[in-house]
Parts: structure tokens; sequence; C-alpha cells
């Protein structure tokens, strides 16, 4: 929340001697507002100012509001409309603006002269620090130490009818971890980008900054948040996605599986001997979670592959130290003899048998006691999944006397990714087997499964 801040009655005095005289560059122009001008200055000036005695000493922090008058040349030619909590603080806003000075601008082509509402954070105790540098996405950080994650801001919606480009500046306190905290809009090209671009840099993620002696320091920069016209038509949903892949392709050390999830091999392509291959890239989230993908190919082999990628694990990418997002690329390899599909003997006297017709597998009706599940995944979709989550699916598959689920085959689905879930949650499934005359056998069953907002319930088996 804005600090709030009062107007202070003892300013015209102090005030007196900067308003005395305007220079030759205010009187051959009209005085415009920022929104009015062809196109947003940027400003190319804004020098160190430490905090006096007088101020640092209180420890008292304010947020200084005021108006700068910007010249032809983009020079800050003059302040007013200052409020402050105390003289002292108006005073050193308003001669530290003095000092900025902004690209020249212009209405109908010809030099504009302006005004820009302007607003100084005086934050004492907190070093300023004003490096120059650059992120390797849309924004211009003022920070040497760099960016660690940024995301694209929120087009405001009463500029959507008529998107332009714009920006703002925003002056932050970034932590001893790198995290963003109170933000005050230094300016900004029109009062719409204000909101959004202070709400944006709350999710910003920023190196730390650290003293000679390497200790993380608490510091005050300013980042500058632009707006552009593509933004206006991006769902928060794309603004997000968007705002990862810029900042995948960069990072200190690549993501490390840690743990595989089991893949369901295509019934059909197993028992006809195929094998295949599938080329994915992947966006590993800072908690090591798969949460987007593009595939090279669709096929029965992507589908498979990508149910099972909820349920892998990475050891996340980092940068400087911290866990980022990380965009890689990753060849699956569908062949019975790669351990992943646990194709061991069990499985390969299972797949010999039902090619020969002589598989010794029952029926529930043929059986004396029934499998009964003793341990079930909650079937789980990919992350960018875009279609209904809501709808059911049916697998059949082999429940074997080592309690475990093999070959398991989609018998129907609401839609295609439904059925490769439930097949996914069904390999990792165990069950006490059923039983023939007192023996653990071999039994063909379905798995009926519900997809809803509900917890999922242990589906029974049925018989086919």
């Amino acid at each position: 929340m804005k600090p709030q801040t009062r107007t202070c009655p003892l300013l015209l005095p102090v005030f007196l001697s900067l308003v005395a005289a305007l220079p030759p560059s205010l009187t051959g122009a009209a005085l415009a507002e920022v929104t009015e001008l062809d196109s947003a200055p940027v400003r190319v000036m804004r020098p160190i100012a430490r905090l006096p005695a007088t101020i640092a000493d209180k420890g008292a922090p304010d947020t200084v509001t005021l108006v700068a008058i910007v010249d032809t040349e983009g020079r800050v030619a003059n302040v007013e409309q200052v409020q402050a909590a105390t003289p002292e603080n108006a005073q050193f806003a308003a001669q530290l603006v003095r000092t900025w000075e902004f690209s020249p601008s212009t209405i109908a082509g010809k030099p504009a002269r302006f005004r820009m509402p302007v607003t100084v954070a005086l934050r004492p105790g907190v070093p300023d620090v004003r490096a120059t540098g650059a992120d390797p996405g849309a924004y211009q950080i003022d920070l040497g130490a760099g960016v660690l994650f940024a995301t694209f801001p929120q087009y405001p919606a009463a500029l959507g009818d008529a998107p332009r480009k714009g920006f703002a500046a925003v002056e932050v306190t970034v932590g001893p971890d790198g995290s963003i905290s109170d933000p005050i809009v230094e300016y900004t090209s029109h009062p719409a980008f204000a909101a959004p671009a202070a709400d944006c840099v709350r999710e910003w993620v920023l190196a730390p900054v650290a003293a000679p002696g390497g200790t993380p320091l608490t510091v005050r920069t300013s980042l500058d948040v632009v707006f552009r016209p593509e933004h206006a038509g991006w769902t928060p949903q794309e603004r997000d996605l968007r705002s990862r892949l810029v900042y995948a392709r960069s990072f200190d050390e690549g993501p490390v599986e840690s743990e595989v999830g089991r893949v369901v091999f295509p019934y059909k392509a197993l028992l006809a001997g195929e094998t295949g291959s599938v080329g994915l890239q992947v966006l590993i989230s800072p908690e090591g979670r798969v949460i987007e993908t593009a595939a090279s190919t669709d096929s029965e082999f992507t589908a498979a592959l990508l149910a099972a990628l909820p349920f892998w694990r990475y050891q996340p990418a980092t940068k400087a130290g911290r866990p980022v997002f990380a965009s890689t690329n990753m060849v699956f390899v569908f062949n019975p003899d790669h351990e992943e599909f646990g194709i061991e003997e069990t499985a390969r006297e299972l797949i010999a048998g039902l090619r020969a017709g002589t598989a010794p597998i029952f029926s529930l009706k043929e059986v004396s006691t029934p499998p009964r599940p003793l341990a079930a995944m909650a079937p789980s979709l990919p992350a960018d999944y875009a279609e209904t989550r809501q709808g059911e699916a049916v697998v059949e598959c082999i429940i074997c006397p080592d309690r475990r689920v093999r070959l398991p085959k989609i018998v129907r689905s609401t839609t295609p990714m439904l059925g490769w879930a439930a097949a996914t949650a069904a390999l990792n499934m165990t069950f006490e087997p059923a039983t023939k005359d007192g023996q653990p056998v071999f039994v063909r069953a379905r798995l009926p499964v519900k997809f809803s907002s509900e917890p999922p319930s242990d589906p029974a088996p049925a018989a086919p």
C-alpha cells in the first residue's frame, strides 16, 4: 500500500527560489501532459543522491509527490505541487528530481515541454543502487546484480481499446534474499500503468546485492516496467507463461532428473513389437515440476509420455544460487528393453502368451476371491492441459500375483488425455491379488476412473 503523505504549508518559502525564473526552453512551446506526447519519454539520467543527515538521522520513511516540468531538451527545469511530510524532505526531493533528464519528446513531431507527476521514496537506512544493467527479455533493469525472474505486466483494461506502448519506473526495496517489497511508482507514461506496474514487480526476484565482504544487503533500486500493445490481448495465464519462458533460457546450472514416473507403453504397439521416440521441450518450475510442454510429434507415444510427466521430479535449475525456471529438451525412447517400462520377465511372458493366445489370465468371474486395492495414485493431468478436466475413463489391465498392475489398455475415455492419465494412475496401483483354488493368479479387470474437483476414491475393479 502506498504510504500516506500530507501537504506541508511551510513549503512556499522553500520553493520561491526554485520558481523565480523559468529557462527559455520553457517559454517556446506549450506545456503538455505526459499522456499527450507522441511517445513516452525515457529517463536517461538519474544521479545517485545520498540522504542528508537531517533526514537520515530521523529515520522516518516518507513518500514525496510532486510534478516535474520537463523542457524541450528533456531536462527537469522546475518542480511544483510538492507534498511531503517535512520541508526538508520536500526540498531534498525537489532538488533530486531537478537532476533527472529524459529523452526529448514531441507532439505532432514538434518539440514539446510537458508536465510529469513524480514520486520520490525516502527510505533512511536503505542504501541506493543505481548500476546499469539489462535483463534478457523485455525490461530494462537498474540493478547490476541482475534479475532472476520477472513477469510481464498485465495491460490495463482502461487502455485496451486503443493499446499503446508505455512504461512505469518503479522504485523498490530488494531484500537480502532478492525478494521485492515497498514498490513506489516514480513516474509513468500514463496513470493507468501505475497500479499494474507496482503489482507486477512484486512478483519479480532479483539476485541479492552483496557488500564488498559478501554479506547480502537490503537496498533500494529502480525497475522499468515496459507495456507493449501486444500485451493487451494476453490472458493472465498467457502472460505468466510468456514471463516464465523469457527467463527459462538463462541459468547457471541446468535441471537434473531426480524421480522418473512410470510411463505406459501403448498396449497395441507393445503387442505389435513397435518402438518409437518422442522429443519434448519442457518447462520446469523452481520447485522441480514440469509445468509446460511442447511436443515435436502427436502420437500415442507422445500422449503416454505427457501423462507420466506430472509425476516426474527434477532438481531445479539455479541462477546465482537460487532455483529458477528452466526450459530444456528431452528425448524419450519407447523400447520394451528399457527399464522405464518394467518389461521384466513376468511381463515378457504375459506378452508372449497374449500373442500366442496362451496367457494364463482369468476373468473376475473365474476367480475365487477378487483383487483388492492396496495403494492407488490419484490421476493427474499435465499442468498445461487445455481441455476439460471433468470426465471419466475406463482402463483394462492385468493384476498380477506379485500385486502389480501390468499392460494397461484404454477402453474408453471422455478425452484421449483423460484415458492416458487414468492408464498411468492404474500402472502405479497395487492390489491384493485375486486367488483361484487358494493360489494367487493373473486376472483381467477394468478400472473406472472419474475426473472431478472432488478427491478421487480407489477405483474398484470390474469385469471386462
